[in-house]
């Protein structure tokens, strides 16, 4: 729930390492030649002066020779990495295989369970709700330039990668490069060893937020040297460590062990006896709320919103129920991040749908009673929403969940979209401006939240009348500005005049490169929103002539021709 009021949004749940590779071009930085003294390295190994690099190329030369790079390149059937993990707070076991023409799959055993695997094209996970998702947009290049490092394919002729040399941060210990991905928002930095040319650390920006990867203990494999402990710290700073304790060559599969598997888990099921209709109270600040058991139970009210990657339980209600705390999870939100947990309950019931085991983050939701008029229980939405095929009128407040095996679209077309960091996305133009916007139900008084990388990239600050304001969230409130945005076209209708909220740089969720901004509740009620998660795709229903809300103040629309 991403927007200008206070509201939980979705978990950081994906993965600590985030890897995936990608074989591209490889331009090299034609950075100029910079005169600098030899450095006499400390170590004891030498006894001579070794003249640093002078270029991006003669750097990464030195980084192939470190971990011999060619004889990496030419294990053609893969390398299998087994060892542990400590991923979201719970140990487990861990396992890396990849190619080096850039296919990988990683996977954790743990009591939350990760998978992450790139074929060559799709890079695709298996989500700690058991759901299988498609990465895109900055989510996809930010993992595979991770994985790039992890691998040792960024030292490949044919990486994605443009690199320059930083020559105010080589020292005697370490050689620093910065490098870029073409096309993308995504950069970073690069140390290397300047004795022994081995990666140690690289940081990953342009998505939301930074991340950072630290690479120690390598070992000899097929002549080639690989880091078996590897650190990556998340946005919000939480680590994921892997030790690798075994390296070997992968063996022959008889299927493609990297290809997506995209079938829905089995653990839910839909009764043909409940209706179809979900109960709806409508909050002071419009948000939809609803009611759904878990262990059987009555807990209360739960926000029904697209925007929650997950769902959410409130510690009240899971002490209520006497629910073990597992692992833990940095909770993102409009004011920055706070730390929360897992639960397990036995099962969730909302409606028709039942899922078994579902995995629910635990976070503080006290707050929201003093906005809602009532204690919130939780929060649905990726887990329910990625098992079902949900109706949702904003106008009229009513919300209805179908079995996705047997829904059939009464009316209006399929538009793909894209569940970016487990949001639907859909494309659209602002002002002329084409990309994607997530669609935020949860953001129910808002009409558009501008993320903060397209208000600088077309200087939406610049030549526009603009007031203070303030977004607020998990993680308190911070500044922002609003005006007005002439247009906007989504979903086949263009919007003129649009009171909008522009986000200010940041490390909060607004702070989004992949998308131009959160769609919120008040910009789609002029449709019949038919989310189809499993298929990845939507409907936007053209709403019948009828009276539009007495408080609801809509901004002039337009049929696309």
């Amino acid at each position: 729930m991403n927007r200008a009021t206070n509201h939980v949004t979705r978990p950081l749940v994906k993965a600590s390492l985030a890897i995936a590779i990608i074989c591209g071009s490889c331009p090299i930085a034609a950075d100029a030649r910079i005169p600098r003294t030899p450095r006499t390295p400390s170590s004891a190994y030498y006894t001579e002066a070794i003249p640093g690099p002078d270029t991006a190329a003669e750097a990464l030369q030195i980084a192939r020779k470190g971990i011999n790079y060619p004889a990496l390149a030419q294990q053609s059937s893969g390398i299998v990495m087994r060892g542990s993990s400590t991923a979201l707070g719970l140990a487990g076991d861990a396992s890396l295989l990849f190619a080096p023409t850039g296919e990988f799959i990683i996977e954790v055993s743990a009591r939350i369970p990760i998978l992450q695997a790139f074929d060559g094209t799709t890079v695709w996970e298996r989500t700690e709700t058991g759901i299988p998702r498609i990465a895109s947009l900055t989510e996809r290049d930010s993992r595979l330039v991770s994985a790039e490092f992890v691998t040792g394919l960024w030292l490949s002729p044919k990486t994605g990668l443009t690199y320059e040399l930083d020559s105010k941060n080589t020292s005697d210990s370490q050689i620093a490069l910065t490098y870029t991905r073409p096309g993308t928002p995504i950069h970073g930095a690069i140390q290397i060893d300047s004795v022994s040319g081995e990666l140690r650390k690289v940081t990953i920006a342009g998505g939301v937020g930074e991340e950072a990867i630290e690479f120690t203990d390598y070992a000899e494999f097929a002549s080639a040297k690989l880091p078996r402990r590897i650190v990556e710290s998340n946005e919000a700073g939480q680590p994921t460590t892997y030790e690798f304790k075994e390296i070997s060559a992968a063996p022959t599969f008889i299927r493609n062990p990297y290809a997506p598997i995209l079938t829905l888990p089995t653990d839910f099921r839909f009764d043909p006896a409940v209706s179809t209709k979900i109960d709806v109270k409508l909050a002071p600040t419009r948000h939809h709320l609803i009611k759904a058991l878990v262990n059987g139970e009555d807990l209360g009210w739960f926000i029904f919103d697209t925007g929650a990657g997950s769902e959410c339980l409130s510690t009240a209600a899971a002490e209520k129920l006497k629910l073990e705390k597992v692992g833990n999870v940095p909770v993102r939100g409009v004011g920055g991040t706070v730390e929360g947990h897992f639960y397990q309950p036995a099962s969730l019931t909302v409606g028709p749908l039942t899922i078994d085991k579902p995995t629910m983050v635990g976070i503080d939701l006290s707050m929201l009673k003093q906005y809602m008029g009532v204690e919130i229980a939780g929060i649905i939405g990726f887990g329910v929403l990625s098992r079902s095929v949900a109706v949702i009128d904003e106008n009229i407040h009513s919300i209805e969940l179908h079995d996705p095996a047997t829904y059939k679209l009464a009316s209006g077309e399929w538009t793909d979209i894209l569940l970016y960091g487990r949001h639907p996305a859909v494309k659209g133009k602002m002002e002329g401006h084409e990309g994607y916007f997530r669609l935020d139900t949860g953001a129910a008084s808002s009409w558009i939240t501008v993320h903060a990388p397209a208000v600088e990239k077309y200087k939406m600050l610049e030549d526009r009348q603009v007031e203070e304001s303030m977004m607020g969230g998990v993680g308190g409130l911070i500044p922002a500005k609003s005006g007005i945005i002439k247009t906007i076209e989504l979903g086949g209708k263009t919007f003129e005049n649009i009171q909008a909220t522009l986000a200010l740089p940041g490390k909060d969720a607004m702070n989004d490169a992949g998308t131009l901004g959160n769609i919120g509740g008040k910009l789609l009620e002029p449709f019949i929103l038919v989310f189809d998660y499993p298929q990845q795709r939507m409907a936007f229903v053209p709403r019948p002539d009828e009276p539009a809300p007495a408080d609801a103040k809509p901004p002039a629309t337009k049929a696309d021709n």
